[in-house]
């Protein structure tokens, strides 16, 4: 068993204002949400991007395509 941790980039308005942190749920979680307070900005943050290298498995977004089916043989 792995622990879970999830990554979040956050952006500021200009392109060199970002910042990578890593929140972490731990081996047995106690909630579904975790709170992560970040000190030390000089910027304010505008944007948030959940795990931006794709590293965890199954995460659906909202208004991304279906994957499609697999391809079945008629014999």
């Amino acid at each position: 068993m792995y622990p879970c941790a999830v990554e979040l980039e956050l952006q500021g308005s200009a392109p060199e204002e970002r910042r990578r942190v890593t929140v972490s749920y731990g081996l047995e979680p106690e909630s579904a949400t975790a709170g992560l307070t970040v000190e030390g900005l000089p910027w304010k943050v505008q944007q948030v991007a959940v795990d931006p290298r794709n590293r965890l498995v199954n995460r659906r977004s909202p208004g991304l395509a279906r994957e499609p089916a697999p391809q079945r043989w008629r014999l």
